[in-house]
């Protein structure tokens, strides 16, 4: 899973935000120039949902930047995707508030698009796991009233109050 972020400078850059592991297939922590490569041939699909008149398929991205320890990985895509007025790009959140609510938009088991929420305040946690070799920094975690995740989910954002990726 991924979502499109707008950037700073609001160029509407196809930028993607995935998870570090989601490239980085070994237990090395960088990404390699094999895994980079890999990215390259990737197959991004947009508007990947069940009752949906349209998908969009891109094909090809650049890895742009990463990091093991919060688990975030940035792709910009081959090709322009602005001109495609119903895809949506989403602002983002680095303050470090607390999130009162967060949402999940992912795609589990890579089935079609899925949306879960979490009504609660999120919790600040440590996310050890035998999926990674490290322990990540503390990230926010949620306890879904509706919805879940699984494999596949990975890489999808979790948009606070404000309808913002929290950062």
């Amino acid at each position: 899973s991924g979502s499109l972020v707008l950037s700073t400078d609001l160029s509407f850059k196809p930028y993607l935000l995935t998870a570090f592991h989601c490239i980085n297939t070994g237990s090395d922590l960088v990404i390699s120039s094999t895994e980079e490569a890999k990215v390259n041939h990737w197959l991004i699909k947009c508007g990947y949902r069940l009752q949906s008149t349209y998908a969009i398929t891109f094909n090809g991205a650049n890895y742009r930047a990463g990091w093991y320890n919060s688990d975030f990985a940035l792709v910009e895509l081959y090709e322009e995707a602005k001109q495609f007025s119903h895809l949506t790009w989403l602002g983002w959140d680095r303050t470090g508030n607390v999130p009162s609510q967060g949402v999940g938009i992912h795609h589990p088991a890579g089935d079609y698009m899925k949306i879960s929420f979490d009504d609660d305040p999120s919790q600040n946690d440590i996310y050890p796991s035998d999926l990674f070799p490290y322990n990540v920094t503390p990230h926010w975690l949620e306890h879904w009233e509706q919805g879940i995740v699984q494999p596949g989910s990975s890489g999808s954002p979790l948009l606070n109050e404000s309808k913002r990726v929290d950062l």
